[in-house]
This record gives C-alpha cells, structure tokens and sequence, in this order.
C-alpha cells in the first residue's frame, strides 16, 4: 500500500487532502464570482448615457500597518513612521450614482524589529519603503448636503521591489470612502475624504500570502467638471 508521502512524492493527493482542495476550490470560485457581481453595476453605471463628468487632483495622508493572515513563528514586526500619496480621479455621475477611477500613488515608509536567535531584539538598519500605483474601479452615490459615499475594488502595481521580509501588495484590494464636499460653483468644488483600504486581498501571486496594508486615509481634492474645461478650451 502506498503511504502519504509516496503520493506527495509521485504528484499525487491522498485521499484524505481531496476535501482540503474541493473547498479550496470553492473558495477562490466565490471569491471570483463576488468580483464579477461587483464589477458588472460599474461597467453599467460606466455606459450611462451622458454622464456629469468630473476630473479631480488629490493629496493624501494615512497611517498604515500590516495585517497579518495567518500566523508566522518568528516574525519581525513593522512600525509606521509616514506615509503620503497624490494623483487623479475622474468621475462619471449619472443622477445620484457614478463610477469613480483614475491613477493614485504611495508612498510608505516602515522600521522592522525581530528577536535574533540569542532572544535579543534587533532593528532594521534602514527604512522600508513600499511605493504603490493603484487604479480605483469604485461606485460613488452623491447623496445629500454635499456629501459622497463610494468604495468597491482597486487593481494596485508596486512599483518598489525589495526583498526586505515585506509581502508583494500587488493585486485587487478594497477601499470605502465618505466625502464632503464644498462647492464655490457650479463647476468647482473642493472635498475631504476620510477612507479605509486594505490591499491586495486577491493577490497576483499567493507566495509570501501574510502581511496586507490594512490604511486609513485622509484625502483632500480639488474636482473641476470637464464641460468647464472644455468650454475653457474652445477657441
């Protein structure tokens, strides 16, 4: 009879680990089938006829910190010491519902300390820095008295690759956002956004699956709608 490990060997699952794989299976089938409900009212909302449209600049300040999705034996912690980021928006509204994406960059800056294998704790020699690229794929709803409620995915590109211990944060994460919004005129206005983000919780690759960016956000923007713009631009 062969035993577990001339399976393992031979590329072969004993019988006990088919039930591990089914669910498995189903889990990443749910986890596809929660991104393609959430993308099909966006790809809706997006071919609306004549939408109000938006283009904004924004800057941001957040605080950040690890999530841990399994537990590790041995470690290293990280600390926050900064972050900021900037970019674009656009917003196609329709009535009370829009599509909000654009181009969002990161840059966040951490120490690590760990316990050497003498028990003595010893700390990182220089900062980590991530820097991240994301492109939001969010639902906004205008609701009343100026104020925004929006969130869903963000596809999101490291663009600073180290090998410093810090998980790869590339792949589709998840934010949610309110806004308030001050408008001098009918075409400008000025918002401030508290959001929460965590990264990548469907990763581009599953190696190295154990610490996520889990950020609260401050955001200040500037939206402009493109009709002023191109009327700006008219000759």
């Amino acid at each position: 009879m062969l035993d577990k490990a001339t399976f393992i060997y031979s590329g072969l699952q004993p019988a006990s680990a088919i039930p591990r794989l089914l669910l498995k299976t189903i889990s990443r089938m749910k986890k596809l089938f929660t991104t393609v409900l959430v993308f099909i009212p966006i790809f809706y909302l997006a071919a609306q006829t004549k939408p109000t449209n938006e283009i904004g600049i924004h800057a941001a300040t957040s605080s950040a910190i690890p999530v841990y999705f399994q537990s590790l034996v041995g470690a290293g912690s990280y600390h926050h010491l900064g972050s900021y980021g900037f970019g674009l928006s656009l917003l196609l509204q329709k009535k009370k519902a829009g599509f909000l994406t654009g181009l969002d960059f990161s840059h966040y800056r951490f120490s690590s300390s760990w316990i050497d294998g003498n028990g003595q704790e010893q700390h990182s020699a220089h900062d980590i820095i991530v820097e991240i690229l994301t492109i939001p794929l969010n639902i906004n709803l205008d609701l009343t008295h100026g104020f925004h409620f929006g969130g869903g995915p963000f596809a999101a590109i490291e663009l600073r690759q180290h090998k410093n211990g810090f998980d790869s944060q590339n792949g589709l994460g998840m934010n949610v956002f309110i806004q308030k919004r001050i408008r001098f005129n009918p075409s400008l206005s000025v918002g401030i956004s508290p959001e929460i983000k965590i990264h990548a919780l469907l990763p581009t690759a599953l190696d190295g699956y154990h610490r996520r960016l889990l950020e609260a956000r401050l955001k200040l923007s500037l939206h402009l709608k493109t009709e002023k713009i191109a009327a700006v631009l008219k000759p």
